[in-house]
């Protein structure tokens, strides 16, 4: 006799220290989705057929140009090409962008008396929050760059000929951190002129004009106070959002004769890095130290992350300083969060996913240093750091595993007693042969770590999955096995009691 109970779990992770907590909620995957309340896997990835570049790919930009061309720029550690019709052209300037610097220690840091003399000390970490950036933007129908470790605004035009390459903007002030193209068709310059606590922007529509005492031009600059250098910032539907290492400040238009005025918005967690940061409909969003937060122009919030206590087990928060990225996959209305875990302190190789539409978590293994889209276009582009590929592209994965999932803890009496888990019948939507699943068996609560699993079962020609396995607790695990698409509703399982040993 059949005792089915439909399970309904929620979509979204929740993760928590213990995996014996008993909750309908799947609590880790390896990059999967929900599309309402129905469970995919997220789609894979294609190489694009572009040479390998010569330093770290850390921003992608795409632009149209007003005759509907489309270019797309990938701006490395000290490198810039740009790509038009699958030709990869170098426009890196004349003389080269220098790389980031490193942490080098020097008198006063490190152990006293510690190393031979004239020998330099291990580095103390004096760049909390305070690593590299990058910036692209394209003014008008021409390519705009910065790296922070270089300073210069440099521009490139692609009407200009074969061979140009980028060169620093005449007049423009050196020596700068950042910056962003704004609404009102100014340039802001962030840590501009070697000064880490100023920002300032050029004439209207004229990058060439940064005469501040010039009646006639609507160039400015503010020193921020109280004085604190600039870390992140993030342009969105309000204005400007801006961290420095001590406050967040809110920069909005105002109109002549000021152009900008700025407020300090909150005392809270500025973005861990530079680039853990970016913009949705509802606001900016950055990732700090202590959570989500997002700024929606009036006030800034805690976004509730229903998988911090996964994220900071596993996170190298020190590495992700420099590493650390956010983008948004528009075509899905995902955030995707990249950062380097305890397991290597050189590269992101994680993720975490949040839908802010729907308002649920997922994660994956996955190592990519930028992320773009644009438009319409269904395929975000995406880095390794040293190649690019094109996301949502079939099912391919390699050479990561493919997309897994695995729930919280099953039970009957709260694990008090011995159960036998018989069936399930999954209502899989598409691609039954795609899908197998397993069951992870635990008998002391004792050591949660120690655990058995099931061989892997599909389901058979009626839908149901055999498994016949007895133990404390139970939890599910689903496995792609093939590159097809497939998804998975509701659950029906049968689970039956048995004695206390």
């Amino acid at each position: 006799m059949s005792n089915m109970v439909p399970i309904d779990i929620p979509a979204g992770l929740v993760n928590t220290a213990s995996k014996a907590r008993r909750s309908s909620n799947w609590r880790e995957a390896h990059l999967m989705r929900w599309e309402g309340d129905t469970l995919v896997p997220i789609g894979g990835w294609t190489k694009l057929d572009l040479p390998a570049f010569a330093s770290k790919v850390r921003l992608i930009h795409k632009w149209m140009t007003n005759a509907g061309i489309m270019y797309t720029a990938y701006l490395c550690e000290s490198h810039c090409y740009v790509e038009f019709s699958g030709s990869l052209t170098d426009i890196t300037p004349t003389g080269g962008m220098a790389l980031p610097s490193a942490n080098v220690g020097g008198y006063g840091d490190y152990k006293f008396n510690y190393g031979k003399y004239g020998t330099p000390r291990p580095g103390e970490n004096r760049r909390r929050n305070y690593a590299a950036t990058y910036s692209m933007d394209n003014w008008g129908d021409q390519l705009r760059v910065m790296t922070s470790h270089d300073g210069r605004l440099l521009g490139w035009d692609p009407g200009a000929a074969p061979g140009t390459k980028l060169t620093a903007v005449t007049n423009a002030p050196l020596n700068n951190r950042s910056f962003i193209i704004t609404p009102e068709r100014h340039i802001m310059l962030f840590g501009m002129g070697g000064k880490p606590d100023q920002f300032g922007w050029c004439d209207q529509e004229n990058d060439t004009n940064w005469d501040f005492t010039d009646l006639d031009s609507r160039a400015g600059y503010y020193d921020i106070e109280p004085s604190s250098p600039i870390v992140a910032h993030q342009q969105f539907f309000g204005g400007i959002y801006m961290a420095t290492m001590a406050n967040n400040y809110y920069i909005r238009p105002i109109g002549l004769p000021y152009v900008y005025a700025y407020d300090q918005v909150a005392d809270v967690a500025v973005p861990i890095s530079p680039l853990s940061i970016t913009r949705i409909p509802d606001g900016v969003i950055w990732v700090g130290i202590d959570g989500f937060w997002i700024f929606n122009g009036n006030a800034t919030v805690p976004i509730p992350c229903d998988i911090w206590d996964h994220i900071q087990k596993r996170a190298n928060f020190a590495a992700t300083i420099d590493t650390g990225f956010m983008g948004v996959a528009e075509n899905k209305s995902e955030i995707w969060w990249f950062y380097a875990d305890q397991n290597d302190a050189t590269k992101n190789r994680m993720v975490i996913i949040y839908n802010y539409r729907d308002k649920w978590w997922s994660m994956g293994w996955l190592g990519r240093t930028c992320l773009t889209t644009y438009g319409n276009d269904p395929n975000p582009l995406m880095s390794d750091g040293t190649y690019i590929y094109k996301h949502e592209y079939g099912f391919s994965y390699a050479p990561e595993s493919k997309p897994w999932i695995e729930s919280f803890t099953i039970n009957m009496a709260a694990g008090d007693g011995l159960a036998t888990f018989h069936q399930m019948r999954p209502e899989i939507l598409d691609g039954r042969e795609m899908v197998r699943f397993s069951l992870k068996k635990q008998m002391d609560r004792s050591n949660p770590h120690i655990e058995t699993q099931s061989p892997q079962r599909g389901a058979f020609g009626d839908g149901l999955v055999d498994f016949r396995e007895t133990a404390r607790d139970f939890r599910l695990r689903v496995d792609m096995i093939a590159e097809q698409r497939w998804s998975i509703g509701q659950m029906l399982m049968d689970i039956r009691a048995r004695g206390k040993k």
